[in-house]
């Protein structure tokens, strides 16, 4: 069995708790919930190995983040870094938008 882990990140830098992750097997059907502990860490254990994943990060009913074709497998926890770290979203999204504008 795999296991995902993470963090979430606000953009003070502090863990966030109580976030919700969802974790949905894309090439055979399941659906898997946890929530962030008190200092945004988060882990999932039991995952079928080998597996297609995606993992999204929710606050509020809200997508915060997600992530596609996250693959687990055996051994040591498949870690998920940068994955809803809320100042990096932000700064990405905005050098995005900069992008957009200058063409």
């Amino acid at each position: 069995m795999g296991t995902f882990t993470g963090k979430v990140v606000g953009e003070d830098g502090k863990g966030i708790p109580g976030v919700v992750i969802k974790i949905e097997r894309k090439d055979i059907k399941g659906n898997w919930n946890t929530k962030t502990g008190k200092k945004g860490d988060w882990t999932y254990s039991g995952m079928p190995v080998p597996g297609s994943f995606v993992i999204t990060c929710e606050q509020n009913g809200q997508v915060m983040d997600q992530l596609s074709g996250v693959r687990s497998q055996m051994g040591e926890p498949v870690e998920l870094r940068d994955f809803c770290d809320i100042k990096k979203l932000k700064m990405r999204q905005a050098a995005h938008q900069k992008a957009m504008e200058s063409g």
